[in-house]
């Protein structure tokens, strides 16, 4: 069985980020070191959402494909049964070229779903295992605030919850959160102020405030909710009758993308910022969020510490100095989820490692 020294996926424009609409353009790299027979060799550009979860003994499951594409770049239709194709020793090269669709979700994953957007290399051979190779493709749209609606009125929220001790209810622990506008880009600071009045006779153990994704996976059947913190700020405790104030604590916006999934059925994304009261063992802490906006380009007019983005200090609207470290890594802001992603039939290998406003450049940046 003759097997390819080399093959692989290049592709010519070095983009780690594509936008919808793009053109893909690339070529194959096929080394041999004696003839192969085969039927064809293809390459397949595909887009697909997935989800799967486990809720006791049921497996809920959905996918949504959204293009899938194929070239043969040398040989015949696989479903043809004429004589099979050829290549001789040596090295080899086939050119490709697809076109992403405008209307395109965002890439993701995590370890419940994923979007993704791939080319697949196949040797296909009868009667013999394929030789197949793949490449991820990031895809991620752009979002601009200032096209949006209240993005920079304030935002926040209130809640309360009665702790209960055998058949009765205490008094009320009641909370509420604040930020000062609604819309962001990964790096900015959220400045977030935040109260707690804790009316019952049980102690608040501590507060925090945290930055957190919302993700909702849907089946025609079923559908869950995920909430991750992805940046925290720990706060005091609060005694019985007694109360709290935090005020001006900072959250930066961490490496995540945009805020939604147009175009995609099956998986949706939101971000908050969240208060949180943390309550004696066996009772459900209180929660109360601040829904904010995440886009990839930010609000004209932001200036001072609220603009310190992407490691940069914006002193004035018209002055800009690079002070602070960059945010942190893809991989980081989505916890992890390269580590054992939900991975039908491509590995992940391919991704931007930071995604952060550039605020000298005037451009959304991966690095």
């Amino acid at each position: 069985m003759v097997k390819p020294r080399k093959f692989q996926i290049i592709l010519h424009d070095e983009k780690v980020v594509y936008a919808p609409g793009d053109d893909v353009t690339g070529h194959l790299e096929l080394q041999l070191d004696e003839e192969m027979f085969m039927k064809e060799v293809q390459v397949k550009f595909a887009g697909k959402a997935f989800v799967t979860w486990n809720e006791g003994k049921r497996s809920y499951s959905e996918k949504e494909k959204f293009f899938s594409e194929t070239t043969i770049v040398h040989g015949q239709d696989s479903s043809s049964t004429s004589d099979r194709a050829s290549l001789p020793a040596g090295d080899h090269r086939f050119n490709f070229q697809f076109q992403l669709s405008p209307l395109l979700a965002s890439s993701y994953e995590d370890k419940i779903g994923y979007i993704r957007y791939y080319l697949k290399a196949r040797i296909v051979k009868p009667w013999q295992i394929d030789n197949k190779t793949t490449h991820i493709l990031q895809v991620w749209n752009t979002l601009n605030l200032n096209q949006l609606n209240d993005m920079m009125l304030p935002v926040g929220g209130e809640n309360s919850k009665n702790l209960c001790c055998c058949c009765c209810a205490s008094a009320p622990i009641e909370g509420d959160v604040h930020i000062s506008r609604r819309g962001f880009v990964p790096g900015e600071k959220i400045v977030v102020n935040a109260s707690l009045e804790n009316h019952s006779s049980s102690k608040v153990r501590q507060t925090s405030i945290e930055f957190v994704k919302i993700v909702t996976y849907t089946t025609r059947t079923r559908e869950t909710t995920v909430i991750k913190s992805l940046a925290k700020e720990m706060g005091p405790p609060c005694k019985p009758r007694d109360s709290l104030n935090l005020n001006n604590v900072e959250l930066r916006v961490p490496s995540v993308r945009p805020s939604g999934t147009h175009h995609c059925n099956v998986l949706h994304i939101r971000y908050a910022v969240m208060f949180m009261s943390h309550l004696r063992r066996g009772a459900i802490n209180l929660r109360v969020y601040a829904p904010i906006i995440v886009g990839t380009i930010p609000l004209v007019g932001v200036s001072g510490d609220n603009a310190a983005t992407g490691g940069v200090n914006i002193t004035s609207p018209t002055t800009k100095n690079v002070t602070d470290s960059l945010p942190p890594s893809y991989a980081s802001a989505t916890s992890g989820a390269y580590d054992n992603p939900v991975n039908q039939d491509v590995n992940i290998t391919d991704k931007p490692t930071s995604t952060y406003y550039d605020w000298n450049q005037s451009a959304f940046t991966y690095s």
